[in-house]
């Protein structure tokens, strides 16, 4: 996708930047972090939206058999 520019304005103490729509984000945070020469946005949390949907589907199929939670211990391995 090609670079774009975005218009910046200040909305009392706090600027804003109107995103173009194909650079929407379906989240309603964002995380920001500072770079060399700006800044990135990112979603906060990614794998949250996908969880959501995830458990909304629980217990939609009865006939799933159930299934027991992890309870191994983590092993610690050298890697080398």
């Amino acid at each position: 996708m090609r670079a774009v520019t975005a218009k910046v304005f200040n909305h009392g103490r706090f600027q804003a930047i109107r995103l173009p729509k194909a650079f929407w984000v379906k989240s309603g945070a964002v995380k920001l972090a500072k770079i060399a020469g700006g800044f990135t946005v990112s979603e906060a949390n990614p794998s949250a939206r996908r969880l959501k949907a995830f458990l909304s589907l629980a217990g939609n199929c009865p006939d799933f058999p159930k299934i027991a939670g992890n309870t191994s211990q983590n092993i610690r391995c050298n890697w080398k």
